[in-house]
């Protein structure tokens, strides 16, 4: 049982060590008006393979996170401008790069976030079928 807790809690600080080092490569990427910073992450995941499923759908969460609050920031703008149907003419142009570079980031890490769950499957299935002693007379 006190194994568990602390598996529990080393689990914990890896998610938020996580999302703290994705939270600063996001703000790096809307600070520089690019993705290449966020791309390198994510390719280095990628190169791991399957067992880096978990983390992907860790950085997914805050990249998820970071667009609603860029989208929260918006509706609070078309509040303050008494709900004009033409907010977004009226933003800056900063919050406007910032949620297409975010949009851009989503849409990349969904990507490969599908190959990644293929890849997974995959190998579970290869794994399922040669260890079934079922299919080992089906040649």
């Amino acid at each position: 049982m006190h194994e568990d807790g602390l598996e529990a809690v080393i689990s914990f600080i890896e998610r938020a060590g996580i999302r703290l080092k994705v939270n600063e490569i996001l703000v790096e990427c809307l600070e520089e008006g690019n993705t290449s910073s966020f791309q390198d992450l994510i390719e280095e995941l990628i190169v791991a393979g399957p067992d880096s499923l978990r983390i992907v759908r860790e950085i997914l969460s805050e990249v998820d996170l970071m667009l609603d609050q860029l989208q929260e920031k918006i509706a609070m703008n078309n509040q303050e401008l008494g709900g004009m149907n033409y907010y977004v003419n009226n933003l800056s142009e900063k919050t406007q790069n910032h949620i297409i570079i975010m949009k851009e980031i989503h849409a990349y890490l969904n990507d490969w976030l599908w190959g990644l769950i293929y890849l997974s499957t995959r190998n579970e299935w290869m794994q399922a079928l040669t260890l079934s002693p079922k299919n080992k007379w089906l040649l």
